[in-house]
């Protein structure tokens, strides 16, 4: 039996003829076969222990010799096992190289990809500051100041026309209750109503002063007793002399045209959209800035997080083991 599992364990070995080994992963698969073989080994001795020592007794010049070469070669396996453990250190070697060749390119991407930001960003910011001096000049320029003055003129006419109102509701506010009690026992109350509801707008839509009309039929009624009122005497002063109706529409005539022509300019101004539009523009620029500076910060961080002093220090340690010798890397 032990001879019998010593000729399978013999049948079961695969071995690739090789010359010569001159290449990592050569050393490799002759780890591995060298691994495997130990494997194999273990397994025998536990397989063929009982059947060993009966058959010692038996054939013991048969099986001692079998025995001896299958020691040799345990041997050799062992021997062959230190020499592993030197391959896989300088298989380690290479692969800390290549990590360190990898970062170096990394960085060097990294290092051109923050160049090349930092060029955008010099061009953008270069934009933005051509963006703010267009501004400036605007603002600065004739148009704009043209343009301020139309407005200023254009708050002085509305302050003109703001006073004549108050001039037209004022008159027309010390009438409305004599006007009301007259539109109770007027047949015609069509043009009185208007004023009623509202003074200002109901004169200025009054082209042809129907009011004056009101205010005859007012006084009539008044002085024939028809309208009791506790200042009649104040009442008529204020119809028989009325303020030159003629005048505030004349005048408010002239605020409108003016007003018209005030506004047209001011509408066909360009300064305030060009103001407006360099405005955009310089908001947009900014925030390409803001991306741009938070793409070339985020790029800097990973720059400096790139270190190869681990793995030379690592590579170093691991040549010296081998060689007995510290094998420097230099990175330029």
């Amino acid at each position: 039996n032990y001879i019998k599992e010593v000729d399978r364990f013999s049948e079961l070995i695969e071995i690739e003829k090789k010359e010569s080994y001159k290449t990592i992963e050569d050393y490799q698969k002759a780890i591995k076969f060298n691994q495997e073989l130990d494997a194999q080994m273990e397994q025998l001795a536990k397989s063929t222990n009982k059947s060993y020592q009966a058959s010692q007794h038996l054939f013991f010049d048969a099986v001692e010799s079998v025995f001896k070469q299958l020691g040799e070669l345990n041997l050799l396996i062992k021997n062959c096992q230190k020499s592993t453990l030197q391959v896989e250190q300088l298989s380690k070697m290479f692969k800390i190289i290549k990590i360190i060749n990898e970062e170096i390119e990394r960085e060097k991407d990294f290092k051109e990809d923050i160049k090349r930001i930092k060029e955008a960003l010099e061009v953008k910011n270069h934009q933005l500051d051509s963006l703010e001096k267009e501004l400036d000049e605007l603002k600065l320029s004739d148009d704009f100041k043209t343009y301020h003055e139309l407005l200023k003129e254009k708050e002085g006419i509305q302050t003109e026309i703001k006073k004549l109102e108050n001039k037209i509701f004022s008159y027309f506010a010390k009438l409305q209750k004599p006007l009301k009690k007259y539109e109770r026992i007027t047949m015609d109350n069509k043009p009185l109503l208007p004023y009623l509801d509202n003074s200002v707008s109901a004169f200025y839509n009054d082209k042809e002063l129907k009011i004056k009309i009101v205010f005859e039929g007012l006084a009539k009624s008044i002085q024939n007793k028809q309208i009791e009122l506790k200042q009649s005497n104040n009442t008529l002063q204020l119809i028989n002399n009325p303020p030159n109706f003629k005048e505030w529409l004349e005048e408010k005539d002239i605020l409108n045209t003016k007003m018209s022509d005030i506004s047209e300019k001011i509408n066909n101004s360009t300064i305030m959209s060009n103001i407006e539009d360099t405005k955009t523009k310089i908001s947009l620029q900014k925030n390409k800035i803001e991306l741009t500076n938070q793409d070339l910060e985020k790029k800097q961080q990973v720059l400096e997080k790139i270190n190869i002093n681990q793995q030379t220090e690592e590579f170093e340690s691991l040549s010296n083991k081998i060689f007995q010798k510290k094998i420097k890397i230099i990175v330029k």
